[in-house]
């Protein structure tokens, strides 16, 4: 027996009860119309409304935190970048002076 089989078969089965009919006639469009929650629905979703606003608050709040910090740290490591730069470009000419420097007098001294 193959999957498909099996899945009409269960398709089958479910439509033939009154659940299933009123789950079809929904699809149809032809189920009745769902209306607004009942009033007392209506005094439960506010305070879970209100909770889930100020976790997403909360979450601002914490993304926004999070984003200075790394911005902070962003501007820490191009000063530290800048830094470098000028010790690597005082190396290198250290070590030219430390290799021109006894060529030099190499040159002039042999000539």
């Amino acid at each position: 027996m193959s999957w498909i089989g099996l899945a009409l078969g269960l398709i089958r089965e479910v439509a033939s009860t009154e659940q299933g009919q009123e789950i079809i006639k929904d699809f149809r469009g032809g189920g009745k119309k769902k209306t607004n929650p009942a009033p007392e629905r209506e005094a439960e979703v506010g305070p879970w409304r209100q909770s889930v606003e100020d976790r997403l608050s909360v979450a601002d709040r914490n993304a926004t935190m999070l984003a200075g910090m790394l911005n902070a740290q962003n501007e820490a490591l191009i000063r530290i970048q800048k830094r470098q730069r000028i010790w690597n470009v005082a190396l290198a000419a250290g070590v030219l002076l430390a290799l021109g420097a006894p060529l030099a007098w190499w040159l002039l001294a042999g000539a």
